[in-house]
């Protein structure tokens, strides 16, 4: 018992050791970078620090979309959009499930004529997230429908996190619905 409690300590520390690793390392990135890779970095930023410390994503999103602003780049203001609402989402604050809400819809917005496979799947993550937010407020069909064409996307670019991502949404909803067989088969 003595040496699984070691164990966990241990494993703990070691991710905890490099998740900081992987913060510093982009932040040495930053440094050298301007326009859209700065962007780029700065947004993994964002995400990188989402499970840690929201402020610190937030702040990251905030200054991800003021820069894509101010170079007209609408990959990097929808996903600085996309970090938001994934930072209000996992807040879950008063009213942040619809400041989320707006955010995901504001990344919609911006791809209205998608050009690259980039927002295309920062159109995903966009349906991805309104999903969730979907679901939070009960409304089922919406969220499935949602689901359904964001994994239609992530399927396309072969994106196997995202796609795990949308079966497990799928999941959570027929759970919700009292679908037991469908939920495992989403899982």
């Amino acid at each position: 018992m003595k040496y699984i409690f070691i164990l966990i300590i241990h494993l703990f520390l070691s991710y905890t050791v490099l998740a900081q690793d992987k913060i510093d390392s982009l932040q040495k990135v930053l440094q050298s970078h301007s326009g859209e890779k700065e962007i780029e970095t700065v947004l993994a930023l964002s995400q990188e620090w989402l499970f840690k410390n929201q402020e610190n994503s937030f702040k990251y999103a905030f200054i991800a979309l003021q820069k894509s602003q101010t170079i007209k780049y609408k990959a990097g203001e929808a996903g600085a959009y996309n970090a938001l609402g994934n930072a209000y989402l996992l807040r879950a604050k008063e009213g942040d499930i619809k400041e989320a809400h707006k955010a995901y819809s504001r990344t919609l917005d911006i791809l209205t004529r998608i050009r690259s496979e980039k927002e295309e799947t920062e159109k995903a993550k966009a349906m991805s997230g309104l999903a969730n937010v979907y679901y939070q407020w009960g409304e089922y069909k919406e969220a499935t429908s949602l689901n359904i064409n964001s994994l239609i996307i992530r399927d396309k670019y072969s994106d196997d996190f995202g796609k795990a991502r949308c079966y497990t949404t799928s999941g959570l909803i027929y759970d919700a619905l009292g679908d037991y067989k469908k939920a495992t088969l989403e899982y």
